[in-house]
């Protein structure tokens, strides 16, 4: 099994969420930290991971969004970067599931470097199907 890591570029949200909570909440610091603690730990409860059958994304704290999908599922791989984004090395994975497409929903540390195991992933995956080792 191999973990995506998220990029500190996240972590960007959770001080301007801490920012904002101070501005909008006039200097009422209680309510600021809890709103910074729960965008903090909603980063930090968000996991993605690579297994030898399947892609698992686990995002959110409250509201939970889960994905799983087999990986002979996965029909196209790409990577979305913005300008800021290529300059850090940070990026989502953009993905196609039975024509549907799907993306992560927090930057990834490395994105070529994660859809280069996913599509590696994916082709030992159906390699191994066809082969009629599964």
């Amino acid at each position: 099994m191999r973990r995506f890591e998220w990029h500190w570029v996240c972590m960007i949200w959770v001080y301007f969420s801490y920012f904002l909570s101070v501005v909008t909440f006039g200097g009422f610091l209680p309510v600021a930290l809890i709103v910074h603690l729960v965008v903090y730990l909603g980063l930090k409860s968000s996991e993605a991971a690579i297994t030898n059958q399947r892609l698992i994304m686990k995002v959110g704290l409250i509201r939970r969004e889960t994905l799983e999908c087999p990986l002979d599922q996965i029909t196209q791989i790409r990577v979305s970067q913005g300008i800021f984004e290529r300059f850090v090395n940070s990026g989502k994975l953009v993905f196609k599931v039975d024509g549907e497409e799907h993306s992560t929903k927090l930057s990834l540390k490395d994105p070529n470097l994660v859809k280069q195991t996913l599509s590696q992933a994916v082709a030992d995956y159906k390699k191994a199907l066809y082969a009629g080792t599964k």
